[in-house]
This record gives C-alpha cells, structure tokens and sequence, in this order.
C-alpha cells in the first residue's frame, strides 16, 4: 500500500493542516507493518490462498486508520 494522507481545510490559516493520529500506527502516512503469518498465503502460484479474510483483515485495519485520521481533524477544528 502506498502512504497517504488526510488533510483539512483550516479556515483560520485559509491552508490545508495534515492529520497526525496520537498513535503512528494509526496514520494514514505510515505503511501497514508485515504480519508473519502461522499459515501459508500464496501457493506455488503466488496467487492468495483464502484472500477474503486477508482483503477484510486490510479493509477493516485501513478503515480504522481513516476513521483515526478523520477524528484527529475534528478534534484539531474545536
């Protein structure tokens, strides 16, 4: 996955203000971290072996990450 990050609109500035989750795991800007897995995931192939839980374990961190950012902009307009 590529870095991202999420940016707001300061209307006191009139300038975009980064987010910076208290957390750094829980950044946009920072890549996941490589899990070691006990199972195998990809077969002689190298094609994903029961790629529905590895795509909903990614959905569900990376959501995480997003509703993360999206307080710390929130909190950042009070």
């Amino acid at each position: 996955m590529n870095r991202a990050q999420m940016a707001y609109y300061n209307s006191e500035t009139k300038k975009l203000s980064l987010t910076y989750p208290k957390v750094k795991n829980e950044s946009l800007h920072y890549e996941f971290v490589k899990i070691q897995s006990k199972e195998e995931v990809v077969d002689e192939n190298h094609q994903l072996i029961n790629s529905l839980s590895l795509q909903k374990d990614f959905i569900n961190d990376y959501e995480a990450k997003i509703k993360s950012s999206f307080n710390n902009a929130l909190e950042n307009l009070k």
